[in-house]
């Protein structure tokens, strides 16, 4: 089978790729927990502020 030296070669055949150099998923950092957007949501911890209604914003600082 000729190679056509004009054809894009695939990484796998590239002699300075070794496949150990292969990129390793990222494993979570705490097992057992979801990571990522698949986290569910309200896990957030609770805010000990009262519901004030809407926030205004703050004065602009001062220079």
């Amino acid at each position: 089978m000729a190679t056509d030296p004009g054809a894009p070669q695939p990484d796998i055949d590239r002699p300075d790729v070794a496949p150990a150099e292969t990129p390793v998923p990222t494993e979570p950092t705490q097992p057992g927990t979801p990571d990522g957007p698949d986290e569910m949501p309200g896990d957030a911890p609770a805010v000990d502020v009262p519901d004030q209604g809407p926030m205004e914003m703050p004065p602009p600082m001062q220079a």
